[in-house]
């Protein structure tokens, strides 16, 4: 039934809580998840599982009976991953949130490198990188030779010198951080990770960048990420307008913001509004609807790009985009570029 709750572990309130959203994956992905979840070279009463089913057609229960006393289990009507993170992250118990989609997986030990640390430097975000698998992959181990630490003094530190990925899953952070300053998912849209990161890093304080590879990305045919029917790509786009516009308008509506922070979301707007051109750019949108576009946001107060130096293809894109015939050259050189991949 809608909203119901399955709570199977006990009352100690773990370190880390690990959040799946499932939504009609089928019964292996999510036992391989799982199990690599189980996997992680941890003590048990430091994490919880917390599987979301987002109102799927025949959740596999037998899969959560091979793990009993393990895991959590919250059924909700359907409303998109966003809601169903929402939902995991208000169930969750450990001060530490980290999501796992159940199509995917983490390599297995790979919390236990990560989690000392965390604990240890006291961090509010800690990130990792990632590996793509196939749908058949077995679940490996990390490699930690060479890993690689960058010390940041704010998400928004971090933010403001780097281009911050869309992917909810690439990080653990304190939940605190999203409790304090109401940060949550916005359902029923696309990109919705978007700007639930930005804001997430936008209030967190210590950060760490880890170059260890902690997560197993399987991009699967049929998922939302793959359907290209032009009603789904037309509210993709309109959703990534909504998305930056509403990401802009926080820099004037939240007032206690620094300049740091004011600097680092500067950036991630216009890094968005490169990013949306270059979609359309893709979709080899007729000219007179792109001129349009611009038009749109330079009415929104998104255009023009601000003039900063945040890196040399950026400078190159502003530069260009500053005319019609540089912006003419812009999508020209997309549409070659997709062609040659």
């Amino acid at each position: 039934m809608p909203g119901c709750t399955e709570n199977l572990v006990n009352d100690a309130a773990p370190v880390l809580s690990f959040v799946v959203p499932y939504y009609n994956v089928g019964a292996s992905l999510l036992r391989r998840c799982l199990d690599s979840l189980a996997g992680q070279g941890i003590r048990r009463s430091d994490y919880e599982v917390i599987v979301v089913d987002d109102g799927s057609d025949g959740f596999p229960h037998s899969v959560l009976a091979d793990f009993p006393g393990q895991v959590t289990y919250i059924r909700r009507e359907h409303a998109g991953p966003g809601a169903a993170r929402n939902a995991g992250i208000d169930a969750a118990r450990g001060e530490y949130v980290q999501f796992v989609d159940a199509d995917d997986y983490l390599y297995a030990d790979a919390v236990a490198c990560y989690l000392p640390m965390l604990l240890a430097k006291d961090y509010d975000v800690v990130s990792f990188s990632f590996k793509p698998v196939g749908a058949e992959a077995p679940v490996g181990h990390v490699k930690t030779m060479g890993v690689k630490v960058a010390d940041y003094a704010s998400g928004a530190d971090f933010m403001r010198r780097h281009n911050l990925s869309g992917c909810p899953w690439l990080y653990a952070f304190r939940r605190a951080v999203a409790d304090i300053h109401g940060v949550r998912f916005t359902p029923g849209i696309y990109h919705e990770d978007e700007e639930f990161n930005t804001r997430l890093y936008l209030y967190a304080g210590r950060t760490c960048q880890l170059s260890l590879p902690v997560y197993a990305y399987c991009q699967r045919a049929g998922s939302i990420t793959t359907k290209r029917d032009r009603a789904h790509v037309e509210k993709r786009l309109s959703d990534f307008k909504a998305v930056t516009r509403r990401l802009s308008d926080l820099r004037a509506a939240d007032t206690a913001l620094n300049a740091v922070q004011v600097e680092a979301l500067g950036r991630k707007v216009n890094f968005l509004v490169c990013d949306y051109l270059i979609n359309l750019f893709r979709l080899r949108t007729a000219w007179p609807r792109v001129k349009s576009e611009i038009a749109s946001l330079r009415q929104q107060g998104l255009w023009p790009l601000a003039r900063e130096h945040y890196s040399l293809s950026y400078v190159v894109f502003r530069w260009l985009a500053e005319s019609e015939a540089g912006i003419w050259l812009l999508a020209r050189a997309e549409r070659i570029r997709k062609r040659l991949h």
